[in-house]
């Protein structure tokens, strides 16, 4: 039995877009409907039994607009099966210490509603395509640039939120 699945998110340089991407991609091979959109892009979530959203992480916090998504949202996504994934460079060094760092990034969505199931993620660092202040804090922190993505943990996740679908 497949189950109507919207994918949203917000990214700020793409990377985080690829990775709902991939996640839809999964979904679909495990026979599930799947709509893919932006957070800005989202007229209504009634259609859908489970809403999974993804955001970037800049200094700390998840993007505004997901975060407006979230609180237009909350009543109806306590509703639904409802899962979250967050990328954000803490996650290049994949330790248990960074990824509790990036766990607290949750805590305000977790105010509003709280996921059924969390993803996190590492992103990409790609320095052109960031606006001049971006840049010069990453060079500051030292943020090493390349893509630190490990699709086979994204992969793994989606096949979890599918194998969740058959249990709901």
């Amino acid at each position: 039995m497949s189950s109507k699945i919207l994918v949203t998110y917000g990214t700020k340089t793409g990377s985080t877009a690829e990775i709902a991407s991939r996640i839809t991609d999964v979904l679909r091979e495990k026979n599930h409907i799947v709509d893919l959109l932006s957070v800005e892009k989202v007229t209504n979530l009634h259609g859908y039994d489970t809403i999974i959203l993804g955001s970037a992480v800049r200094a700390g916090n998840v993007l505004p607009e997901v975060a407006i998504f979230v609180d237009r949202n909350q009543a109806i996504l306590k509703e639904k099966n409802f899962h979250m994934f967050l990328v954000c460079m803490t996650l290049k060094d994949d330790t248990a210490d960074n990824r509790k760092i990036v766990s607290g990034y949750l805590q305000p969505i977790r105010e509003l509603t709280d996921p059924d199931c969390e993803g996190m993620f590492a992103g990409v660092m790609d320095y052109s395509k960031l606006n001049f202040f971006e840049k010069m804090l990453a060079k500051a922190l030292k943020a090493p640039e390349g893509d630190f993505r490990k699709w086979d943990l994204i992969t793994e996740w989606a096949e979890e939120i599918s194998q969740r679908q058959l249990e709901y």
